[in-house]
């Protein structure tokens, strides 16, 4: 077997692949491995040990409580800041760059819009109960609605707390170090002795042992000011100028105002353009706001699907008409939440991606003309590319329409 599921021989040469969950170290094995495998099994034993550690971690509540051993608190029995701190702690403890103004960052949008997501259910079924009372629907083709996690904050009242998480964590990650991050340096350090050597395992043991502790430690937050926290989030490139904030504004005073409300655009992905300058002069480059990533403030909604038709003709059937379109692309929703300011009433900013309605087509791909087999994907994908398309030619012209 391969390095993933390798097997131990036995007595008689059986080869007897190993499950991770079924070793148990203390205990006696249920083979008796030959003498060239019997370090690799305890070797590899110990390699599972810290495995477990590092699930264990991962899945309880980071930070003080798990490092006294307290269970994490029902989050029914917690207050919105205590949720708050816990949901920012467990999704910091999860980052592989846990100690980058990036993490933090992305860690606060998610706890931050856990409890959005809760008033959005709760205005959604007081709008449904509303029956009849309608609701404004707001189109534009762009919404600057800047960045989201200082608006957050402000409408939740989640300021402080995040202040003191930052402060806290920071100072618990530098008088010790994390447990996990300990763990799979050591998880590391063994597998790659283990393929250096099989037999010596006295030798790898010490490389082990000083990196596993029992008590787990809070993630390494990075220590900075929340102001540069707010500041390290990028804009979403979903605006540009003076309608794109006007969208935006409405979009605030609607959810302020409790008023049943949708706003619908498209969701660019590299917005108007990224301005630098060069040689005293300005020059335009893309706006990757997503990273290829998606937004930490988006909730995808793979549900919400709809074909949308281009071109086409007209066809009379008997007494009535019919549009029967030249191309289609399916719009694609995602939501982004805005929060009302001294009310837990929102609005909701569902934009838009178009995908392609058609996978590859395969036999064109297996003749060798790969561009040919995914040209009509590029086509749609092309939609959400830029905010306002240079329209100085026919094609940009074409695609602003």
């Amino acid at each position: 077997m391969g390095e993933g599921g390798e097997g131990l021989r036995g007595e008689g040469g059986l080869s007897n692949a190993v499950d991770p969950g079924e070793l148990q170290p203390p205990g006696p094995p249920r083979f008796r491995p030959a003498p060239a495998a019997a370090s690799r099994w305890r070797l590899r034993s110990r390699i599972w040990a810290c495995e477990k550690q590092i699930m264990s971690h991962t899945d309880s509540a980071p930070g003080a409580r798990a490092a006294s051993g307290e269970p994490a608190p029902e989050e029914h029995g917690m207050t919105m800041h205590r949720r708050f701190v816990h949901d920012f702690e467990r999704e910091l403890a999860q980052r592989a760059d846990a100690g980058s103004p990036a993490a933090a960052m992305h860690a606060a949008a998610l706890a931050s819009r856990t409890l959005l997501a809760e008033r959005w259910a709760a205005t959604q079924a007081a709008d449904a109960r509303r029956g009849t009372q309608r609701r404004v629907h707001y189109l534009s083709m762009e919404f600057l609605m800047g960045r989201a996690l200082n608006n957050a904050l402000d409408a939740l009242g989640l300021r402080e707390p995040l202040a003191r998480a930052l402060g806290q964590a920071a100072a618990d990650g530098a008088a010790r170090p994390s447990a996990a991050t300990g763990a799979r340096t050591a998880v590391h350090a063994a597998t790659n002795a283990l393929a250096n050597s099989a037999a010596n395992s006295a030798a790898i043991s010490p490389a082990i042992s000083p990196a596993i502790s029992p008590a787990i430690s809070p993630a390494n937050a990075p220590s900075l000011p929340l102001a540069d926290l707010l500041e390290s989030e990028p804009d979403a490139a979903l605006g540009n100028g003076g309608l794109g904030r006007l969208a935006a504004c409405f979009l605030d005073g609607f959810a302020t105002l409790g008023l049943p409300s949708f706003g619908y655009g498209l969701r660019y992905q590299n917005g108007m353009f990224a301005q630098g300058i060069q040689d005293g002069r300005q020059v335009e480059r893309a706006d990757d706001w997503l990273r290829g990533a998606g937004s930490p403030w988006e909730l995808p909604r793979p549900e919400l699907r709809f074909r949308v038709g281009f071109g086409g003709v007209v066809r009379g059937e008997g007494s009535g008409r019919r549009w029967v379109p030249a191309d289609e692309v399916l719009a694609q929703a995602f939501d982004f939440i805005v929060p009302g300011h001294g009310t837990e009433s929102v609005s909701t900013l569902r934009q838009w991606q178009a995908q392609a309605v058609r996978p590859i087509d395969f036999a064109t791909f297996c003749r060798g003309e790969h561009q040919a087999a995914g040209q009509h994907l590029l086509a749609a994908d092309t939609l959400n590319w830029v905010l306002y398309p240079d329209d100085s030619t026919p094609a940009g012209r074409e695609l602003r329409l």
